[in-house]
């Protein structure tokens, strides 16, 4: 039976679900950072997983670059049904289609699972379906191969425990045309900043490299947290994507609030 017929009281949650997974993804849009590709969205008629009347379409939403084209097929449900990235010759660009043509590489679970972020040159960018800790992992892929390069989690902008200043997410190539990413990297601790201090301080700084010396002040634990969870640390890195994807701590703010 298709889920149109679920309760309301059910549907109007799933709602709410993806109306949240939706506005992390849009805050978490980098506009000014990535290339700028030519989009199209084909519309392909009702979800399945809805009623008529709520409106919710399947669309494919293809990103053209100069050499290749990302699709990403989303019926409403947390996370696209699936990914897509195909290369073409300039002078033979395809047209937005759900049909996979030859050679192209197609994500979806359990590869990965999630919406198409932004492009740099050839590497491209995948968020998750939804947060963790306050971080929105993420992958990059060169489209060149087809192949998955770098994996980690970045600071949500939708979350509001940080200064808008230290919300950075930068991404340039160098004169070896390698990807360079600058951002505020969240981490699980695997302790507990506000219980064990400077204990959990010290074996924090000495896993991560971090370089800030003073312990960051936890924020957003509830009244009744009575040492239930670990600390998540946000702290800024640089990395320069290559064989090694070495992640390297740079001077900044470090932040600190508890994990999911």
């Amino acid at each position: 039976m298709l889920w149109s017929y679920i309760l309301p009281v059910k549907l109007v949650l799933m709602f709410l679900v993806l109306s949240s997974s939706m506005l992390a993804r849009d805050d978490h849009d980098y506009v000014d950072t990535f290339d700028k590709p030519v989009t199209t969205v084909l519309d392909l008629g009702p979800s399945p997983y809805y009623r008529p009347s709520s409106q919710m379409r399947k669309t494919l939403t293809c990103y053209i670059y100069p050499s290749f084209m990302v699709k990403q097929y989303d019926e409403r449900q947390k996370g696209a049904e699936w990914l897509s990235i195909l290369r073409f010759k300039p002078s033979n660009p395809p047209a937005c289609s759900l049909t996979h043509l030859g050679g192209e590489k197609v994500i979806h679970w359990p590869e990965w699972s999630g919406y198409f972020r932004g492009a740099k040159g050839p590497f491209a960018f995948f968020d998750a379906s939804d947060g963790i800790d306050v971080g929105m992992p993420f992958v990059v892929y060169d489209t060149r191969t087809g192949k998955k390069v770098f994996e980690d989690s970045d600071y949500l902008w939708s979350a509001t425990s940080v200064p808008a200043s230290s919300k950075v997410f930068k991404v340039s190539l160098d004169d070896k045309q390698r990807l360079v990413l600058t951002y505020l990297r969240v981490v699980s601790t695997n302790c507990d900043l506000m219980k064990d201090g400077a204990v959990c301080w010290k074996r924090v700084t000495s896993k991560y490299g971090i370089l800030a010396t003073q312990q960051p002040v936890c924020h957003g634990y509830k009244q009744d947290y009575k040492g239930k969870w670990w600390s998540a640390v946000g702290y800024p890195v640089s990395v320069v994507v290559s064989a090694q994807n070495r992640i390297k701590a740079v001077d900044g703010p470090v932040f600190c609030w508890p994990t999911d």
